[in-house]
């Protein structure tokens, strides 16, 4: 069987998810908040935060979860993984020099995105208290220093 035109699982995958990366940001060109700045100056510090937020946001595992979710529906969790019986078969290709073996990507399990859904609680957890509850603490604070809404309000 010829399987030159196969790509192992880890290029595969590699693949899929460099194209989820491709995505429109606060930081590109033609955003609407250089606008926003340039229209409403006062804005400019809260504007910017939201711009620091994205950037180290952006490439988070947290981000490219959600992003998956939203986008191509629920993910594999390897908790459940190993529950499952071993698949029938595979395709494995062995390199006669270095005695490496590859395995190809032969079914569509293999694309799936797979994590621990036990990591991800943890670490969900450690992001919504040391990052986006400060974030979003910092931001009201500073909508509110531009606004200066009337106490009654408050």
């Amino acid at each position: 069987m010829n399987v030159s035109g196969m790509k192992s699982v880890e290029e595969s995958a590699e693949l899929l998810r460099s194209a989820e990366r491709n995505v429109t940001s606060p930081t590109v060109e033609e955003n609407p908040f250089e606008y926003l700045k340039m229209m409403c100056p006062e804005f400019t510090p809260a504007i910017d935060q939201i711009i620091e937020f994205w950037i180290e946001f952006s490439s988070t595992e947290i981000r490219k979860r959600y992003n998956f979710c939203k986008h191509k529906g629920h993910p594999v969790y390897e908790e459940i993984e190993k529950l499952k019986p071993e698949r029938m078969m595979g395709i494995y290709v062995e390199n006669k020099e270095s005695g490496e073996v590859t395995q190809m990507a032969s079914d569509i399990s293999d694309m799936k995105y797979s994590f621990s859904l036990e990591t991800a609680i943890v670490e969900l957890q450690q992001f919504d208290d040391n990052v986006l509850f400060p974030y979003l603490d910092k931001l009201i604070k500073t909508i509110e220093e531009i606004l200066e809404p009337s106490p009654m309000i408050m």
